[in-house]
């Protein structure tokens, strides 16, 4: 990172918004009334960034 560079800056969201609309999603809850925008990109952020949470499948490597 560069000097004066923040993670909410190159996202472009404040971690707040993000925490927000990551606790309404995980229990369900309405999202109608945050802005549309910013739920559409934490959910294409997760999507792009899916297979980052997922642990590889495992191979038997000695028989």
């Amino acid at each position: 990172m560069w000097i004066g560079q923040t993670d909410e800056g190159e996202i472009g969201l404040l971690y707040d918004t993000i925490d927000e609309i990551l606790y309404r999603m995980e229990y369900g809850l309405d999202l109608s009334e945050l802005n549309q925008e910013n739920v559409k990109k934490v959910k294409k952020m997760m999507r792009l960034a899916e297979h980052k949470r997922k642990m590889p499948p495992m191979y038997e490597i000695f028989k």
